[in-house]
């Protein structure tokens, strides 16, 4: 497990030594599970860095949104002090 919650292909494979989870010298996995595994955990990075993306953004839209409010009553009080 890499903590994401996908289950790592390796726990009970009948073919796992070491060096499977190495690349070839073009770059590919020797490993077919393994490969399988590392696109999977790349769409879930991938998804997961998007979501906080989104997340940050509606955090910020809150924020600007909370100081724009406060700004706005400050400036009501004022004007009903007058």
């Amino acid at each position: 497990m890499m903590g994401s919650g996908i289950k790592g292909p390796c726990l009970d494979c009948p073919d796992r030594n070491a060096g499977c989870h190495g690349k070839t010298e073009d770059g590919a996995w020797r490993c077919d599970r393994w490969a399988a595994y590392q696109a999977e955990q790349e769409a879930f990075r991938a998804k997961a860095a998007e979501d906080f993306k989104r997340v940050e953004v509606a955090m910020g839209y809150k924020r600007e949104s909370r100081l724009r409010n406060a700004k706005r009553r400050t400036s009501l009080e004022r004007r009903r002090r007058k």
